[in-house]
């Protein structure tokens, strides 16, 4: 016992209680106690120490294992209390359960006691506290299998793989059958050659088969509270591995990786993986949380020039942000436009989706139909599954007057998501849109020109004239324009009957206006506005608007039946033009500016049949015809009078002029 060999002195002592001659008896008991004392064998020991008692005929206070018995039962409860934290995996009492054990044992502690205050340090991830407890350990019971696996995994843990292969076969050399070091080594070794196969093709540059390997590596090593959460060995394969990443430009697993690798405490790479992750958080747009780590990083070392760096990308990024919002709260959406475009440059990778859809929707209050649609095509082609982007794709198609095409990807995104609030308004909407809109054309085909006017209408205040939409776009431009068209028309069709003909070309003039404010180059509402200035009697503001269309003919698809037309209006806009210059055709054969070549006949030939001068017309078989009033036979002499061989030269020249620049209908091609 005096050479602390407490292992052969039990022997000794349990040979000598089965001398029964042996005298004095308790002695030995009570020695035996000791050495079952400090082997920490608590129960044993007070077994040994209650023999002892028993043997003791004098009961005496200066018996040994009085004292013996107390400690050993004290050791009892500290080791049941270790117990119970274990399980509950309250690694700090346990540990303190477990020295305050130890202290009672004057051997330091069996073997198992060790490895239990090893795996504690690794469950706290302790390193340091693992690293002096496997040496303690091993200078205790150097040929303990379970210590030499023991220190096999605080190696491997602590990212000294080589080293706990060596510790793993020393132990099998001990104790060619123990278990765990024969299971623990070949997931050592697995790791190892995973580890060295990655090293080597991330140095080529191989960087696919690298991230392969990492996470083979990463795979064996797991993630087990009990192992430190794989220690220093899975901080590293983390960081290794988003680099790795972070070179494929998929910063989006490196953050998360950079991230995983933070959470695991205790670890001495903390400021590299700080400055990866910062770099992974610009590079996806997320500028805030980049400046966190930043700071994070300047607590540790505020002269690191790579944080300093990364600070200052961070700040100009989040700079820009801050502008782009507020001028798209003030509408300013040329500038929110430019300060959105500098973070995009800022961002060193794929730049969050979110910021190619505001890009989408200032592009839309930018009215910039063609730069909307190929963003947003764009963006579905980058992120095929966000039910956002494709929604943002129909709104965006359907502003642009592609109705049919826009239900494609709103359906999409309610594939992708069918509760996603704005795909389902924007496809109610575009719905809704397309009924009306068809409902309003059926009825202009149909001639039943105020039924059109109330769909078109009802289109209309579906689709809105918001700012950020672009005031309706193309869409609404067009519906304008229909709308107008079909204002002409009820007018044309009654117009014998005397409607409110300024009323109606007013609002047919504002309709016009407000279409070509949202779609300049429209061919068909140029030719609508030039024949709403006709209606008006604005011949030669009616003149330029056709040219002008004439021109938009000329630069855009150049359908032949368009350019006749327009040809055609703009001759007759020259001639009503000369006409109101020079003589009032129109007033002379009583007839609209607007009639057909049928009513151009017919005014002519009724006319003619009271003005020939072959022809009796007052108090003969051939009276006037009710459209001439008296006051007009009489202001021009005719009354009670034959022929007139003037009025008739008028009559005729009148209808040469009208039959040669036809009037035409309104009609839309």
């Amino acid at each position: 016992m005096a050479l602390k060999r407490f292992k052969p002195a039990s022997d000794d002592c349990h040979v000598a209680t089965l001398l029964t001659h042996h005298a004095p008896y308790y002695k030995t008991f009570a020695r035996l106690a000791k050495c079952h004392l400090a082997l920490g064998e608590p129960k044993a020991a007070i077994a040994a120490a209650q023999a002892s008692l028993d043997c003791d005929s004098s009961a005496s206070n200066d018996n040994p294992s009085l004292a013996t018995k107390a400690s050993a039962e004290l050791m009892k409860q500290h080791l049941d209390q270790c117990a119970d934290a274990w399980e509950k995996k309250a690694w700090a009492e346990a540990k303190r359960k477990l020295l305050e054990a130890i202290a009672l044992c004057d051997g330091g502690g069996p073997a198992e006691w060790c490895v239990w205050e090893v795996e504690i340090a690794m469950a706290q991830c302790d390193w340091d506290e693992a690293l002096v407890a496997e040496k303690r350990a091993l200078v205790l019971h150097p040929e303990s299998a379970s210590i030499q696996t023991a220190a096999a995994q605080v190696h491997l843990f602590t990212n000294r793989a080589p080293a706990s292969v060596i510790f793993l076969r020393a132990a099998l050399r001990i104790e060619p059958r123990n278990a765990h070091a024969g299971t623990l080594l070949p997931r050592v070794e697995a790791i190892v050659r995973a580890k060295q196969a990655a090293d080597r093709f991330y140095a080529v540059g191989q960087v696919d088969e690298a991230s392969k390997e990492y996470g083979n590596v990463l795979d064996h090593i797991g993630c087990n509270d009990g192992e430190g959460q794989g220690g220093h060995l899975r901080a590293a394969l983390l960081g290794n591995r988003a680099a790795v990443y972070t070179k494929m430009k998929r910063f989006d697993l490196a953050r998360d990786d950079g991230l995983t690798a933070l959470s695991i405490p205790n670890h001495p790479w903390r400021l590299e993986v700080l400055d990866k992750l910062a770099r992974c958080l610009i590079a996806l747009g997320d500028p805030d949380a980049a400046l966190e780590l930043v700071n994070t990083g300047l607590e540790i070392d505020p002269l690191d020039k790579d944080m300093l760096a990364i600070e200052f990308s961070a700040k100009n990024m989040q700079s820009d942000l801050r502008q782009s919002r507020a001028s798209w709260a003030k509408r300013d959406w040329s500038d929110a436009k430019q300060a959105l475009a500098r973070a995009i440059v800022e961002c060193p990778g794929e730049c969050p989706i979110q910021w190619r859809i505001w890009t989408v929707e200032m592009e839309m209050a930018m009215r910039n139909w063609d730069g909307a649609v190929s963003i947003a095509e764009a963006v579905v082609g980058l992120h095929s599954t966000s039910a956002h982007a494709h929604a943002v794709l129909g709104l965006a198609m359907m502003f642009s007057n592609k109705l049919t095409l826009c239900l494609k990807p709103l359906k999409t995104a309610l594939a992708l998501d069918s509760e996603h609030p704005f795909a389902v308004r924007a496809l109610r909407r575009a719905q809704d849109i397309e009924i009306f809109k068809e409902e309003g054309n059926q009825a202009f085909r149909l001639c039943k020109y105020p039924e059109a006017v109330q769909k078109y209408t009802e289109a209309l205040d579906v689709i809105g004239e918001d700012d950020e939409e672009g005031g309706g776009g193309h869409l609404r431009a067009v519906l304008l324009s229909n709308r107008a068209t079909a204002l002409l028309k009820v007018e044309t069709k009654l117009v014998l009957t005397k409607p409110p003909q300024m009323e109606r070309h007013a609002r047919a003039l504002t309709d016009i206006l407000a279409s070509l404010e949202l779609q300049p180059t429209s061919f068909k509402a140029l030719r609508t506005h030039g024949r709403v200035r006709m209606a008006q009697g604005y011949y030669e503001e009616a003149i330029s608007i056709y040219t002008k269309a004439q021109q938009v003919w000329m630069s855009g698809d150049r359908i032949p039946a368009d350019g006749e037309a327009v040809a055609q209006e703009l001759r007759v806009a020259m001639a009503a033009l000369e006409t109101s210059q020079s003589k009032d055709y129109y007033g002379i054969l009583r007839i609209p500016w607007n009639a057909t070549e049928v009513e151009v006949k017919k005014a002519y030939r009724r006319s003619s049949l009271l003005f020939h001068p072959d022809k009796v017309c007052a108090g003969g078989e051939h009276s006037p015809p009710k459209i001439f009033s008296r006051l007009y036979l009489t202001r021009n002499g005719l009354l009670g009078k034959g022929g007139n061989p003037e009025h008739f030269k008028l009559l005729s020249e009148a209808y040469g002029v009208l039959s040669e620049a036809w009037l035409g209908s309104l009609t839309e091609d």
